[in-house]
C-alpha cells in the first residue's frame, strides 16, 4: 500500500464498501494515475519512459504498477496473419 493514498485517502476509505486492502489499492492506482498526469502535462514526462518499439516497454497500471516488455506479445504473435473482419449478426 502506498503511504501518500493512506494518508491523502483515510477519509475516503471508509465510505467504500468493498474491503479496505481493495479500496486502499484502488486509492493508491487512482493517486498513481492523477499524479503522472499532472507531470505529463507540465513537463511531457508521466515517469516512466516512452514506448520504443525495439524495448517494447509498457507501463501496467496495477497496484503496485511496473514497467515491463508488452505482455500481449504472445497473443499478438499468434493472431498475426489473421485479418479481424466484421461479422453480420443481423
Amino acid at each position: 500500500m502506498c503511504a501518500v493514498g493512506r494518508r491523502r485517502h483515510r477519509r475516503g476509505l471508509r465510505q467504500h464498501k468493498q474491503p479496505a486492502t481493495w479500496a486502499r489499492r484502488g486509492c493508491c492506482l487512482s493517486l498513481e494515475l492523477q499524479e503522472a498526469w499532472v507531470r505529463f502535462t507540465t513537463t511531457g514526462n508521466p515517469g516512466w519512459p516512452a514506448f520504443n518499439p525495439r524495448h517494447q516497454l509498457t507501463r501496467i497500471l496495477d497496484s503496485p504498477s511496473t514497467t515491463a516488455r508488452y505482455p500481449e506479445q504472445t497473443s499478438r504473435d499468434i493472431w498475426a496473419g489473421h485479418p479481424i473482419t466484421a461479422y453480420d449478426i443481423l
